[in-house]
């Protein structure tokens, strides 16, 4: 079985990485695992004398707790038999920055590939893959799959791979 570890914030370009890691994993026994990192850092900008301006650290954790629970329900619902065969879900919820938890878990369960959504910023490989890819690229034993905000998945026509050795 291959195990696939795929962090999401919940944002678009990270929920297109986890259908390119659903759409991969039907073609051969794999486990998938969603990870959220939660971090409650609070900017300086934020303390003020006035606590009405504190966020909701605690409601926006168990909101994002909640949001993982529902994505992986609704994924496994609607999972055709095909998939229910070849595809084992679980789902993370991990208390830190996700440059640091991401290589660590991975490093540690030896996952067999990380697959992450990019959000193009720029044109040097740091803007294209973002500072937290960049990261768990450099800190990750196993392969990362960036992919691209705007990219589609047809495995058919899978090309347009860029392989980087080092950064």
């Amino acid at each position: 079985m291959i195990k696939i570890l795929v962090p999401v914030n919940f944002t678009d370009y990270s929920l297109n990485a986890l259908t390119f890691a659903l759409t991969l994993a039907e073609k051969f026994p794999a486990g998938v695992t969603i990870l959220h990192c939660f971090s409650s850092f609070v900017s300086l900008d934020e303390l003020t004398a006035d606590d009405q301006n504190l966020p909701d650290v605690e409601g926006d954790e168990r909101e994002k707790k909640e949001r993982l629970q529902k994505l992986t329900s609704e994924i496994m619902q609607s999972m055709t038999s095909l998939q229910n065969r070849n595809i084992e879900m679980t789902y993370r919820f991990e208390y830190g920055y996700p440059e640091d938890l991401i290589p660590q878990i991975s490093n540690n369960e030896q996952f067999d590939v990380i697959i992450m959504g990019t959000k193009c910023k720029g044109e040097t490989i740091k803007e294209t893959l973002g500072s937290i890819t960049s990261d768990v690229i450099n800190r990750s034993t196993a392969p990362v799959l960036a992919v691209p905000s705007h990219s589609t998945i047809d495995l058919t026509k899978l090309g347009k791979v860029l392989f980087l050795i080092e950064l």
